[in-house]
């Protein structure tokens, strides 16, 4: 995680994960959604207002059965209304980073060949979640 938020040094990283979580993922993939999801959080975190309080982003993995959920959640600003309902269409990009709009779509693309799923958990005016769950292991 550290290495998708190099670009933005003031965002803070809390991670809770137990040791003996295991899941069934091609690393490789789960690398890429992995720092798409990060970098996307690190890139709303720094578009919030100057004085706001410092940005954070938290992950956390927990079993759910006999799945691993592992959600990742900011401090941001939370996606726009406009994009809510394409966020994980290709080539519809929530901000002007200048970015394709990719990314979101190929992650959850790579989490469904892993037998997974990514899904926006929550977004609102102070904060995003977003959920990728992948079978135990």
């Amino acid at each position: 995680m550290t290495e998708a938020i190099a670009g933005w040094p003031g965002v803070q990283i809390r991670i809770e994960c137990d040791d003996a979580l295991q899941i069934v993922a091609d690393t490789d993939h789960l690398h890429s959604i992995i720092t798409n999801l990060v970098r996307n959080s690190a890139r709303a975190i720094t578009s919030r207002p100057a004085g706001a309080e410092p940005g954070l982003l938290e992950a956390r993995a927990v079993w759910d059965s006999d799945e691993v959920v592992l959600m990742i959640s900011d401090n941001g600003p939370g996606a726009p209304r406009s994009v809510l309902t394409k966020l994980f269409q290709p080539f519809s990009k929530a901000g002007s980073d200048g970015g394709a709009g990719l990314g979101p779509a190929i992650a959850k693309e790579l989490a469904r060949g892993m037998g997974g799923e990514q899904a926006l958990a929550s977004s609102g005016p102070t904060e995003s979640s977003f959920a990728l769950t992948l079978r135990a292991g």
